[in-house]
């Protein structure tokens, strides 16, 4: 935004305090909801690029496999009908070894390069915000001691 670029922000609820939060910064907002692909393809006129990231389900099953599945391709294929110039779609470190177990990620990238739009897969193997919650926690308590007894 500091460099002429506008931002638009797709939420479920528009008064929503990190919504608003964004507003105050000038983002606009459109609501929406991912299950709703005629929202989602409203949300996408007249913008350049998208950045599309699904957190997955912590308990994961094949229902909700399939609904990460179905939302990522749904995003990706209004981006696709917008015509936007630059897709961005964060997926998870080692997406293709995972799929053995858990493929929405992996298909949905395989998805994303099917429909030839110009597209970034970012491969991030933890969220950075983690850092700077517990789990940074747990790593300098856990691994941060020195060996013992003369082992370098």
């Amino acid at each position: 935004m500091a460099d002429g670029w506008k931002v638009r922000a797709f939420t479920r609820d528009l008064s929503s305090d990190k919504a608003l939060k964004l507003s105050q910064l000038g983002v606009e907002l459109v609501g929406g909801d991912m299950n709703d692909l005629s929202s989602l393809e409203a949300a996408m006129q007249g913008i350049y690029g998208v950045f599309s990231v699904l957190l997955p389900d912590w308990s994961p099953s094949f229902e909700s496999n399939a609904k990460e599945k179905r939302i990522g391709k749904a995003v990706a294929d209004a981006a696709h009908k917008a015509n936007i110039q630059h897709f961005v779609y964060s997926s998870v470190g080692d997406a293709e070894a995972q799929s053995s177990f858990r493929d929405a990620k992996w298909e949905i990238e395989q998805h994303i390069q099917s429909l030839g739009i110009p597209a970034t897969i970012l491969r991030p193997a933890t969220f950075m915000e983690n850092f700077s919650t517990h789990c940074l926690l747990v790593y300098r308590t856990e691994y941060s001691h020195k060996p013992s007894s003369g082992m370098a």
